[in-house]
């Protein structure tokens, strides 16, 4: 989901797939078609670009058909950035709020007392 939202292949890009350790059995399906022994996953290919054929993708990859050689990293950050500093803000602004709302209870609990000079 977040490759198609993205145009996206991978977080660093397609090769993430091809590394040790990587959780992609090479095999994906899309539209009712399975697609067996590909490089990368399916939801690699750009929007459009799927197909059966030997020369489309899922089955050939090529930057035309595909973002294999676009990673997701930047595309997350980028749309990240933005809650992540209001969040942050919020945290910041709220104690403020608080210490403000409590000096002001404070005030009216306590009314000033005034010297009387005799």
């Amino acid at each position: 989901m977040i490759m198609t939202m993205f145009d996206c292949c991978g977080y660093n890009n397609g090769t993430d797939f091809l590394a040790t350790g990587a959780q992609f059995t090479h095999r994906d399906s899309y539209g009712g078609h399975n697609f067996p022994l590909i490089p990368y996953p399916a939801p690699c290919c750009k929007k459009g670009h799927i197909g059966e054929g030997a020369l489309e993708c899922p089955q050939m990859f090529t930057e035309l058909n595909s973002n294999y050689l676009r990673g997701c990293n930047k595309g997350l950050h980028h749309s990240l950035k933005k809650p992540v500093m209001l969040i942050a803000l919020g945290s910041l602004v709220i104690p403020i709020v608080a210490q403000t709302d409590t000096d002001a209870r404070a005030k009216l609990t306590h009314p000033p007392v005034h010297e009387v000079n005799v």
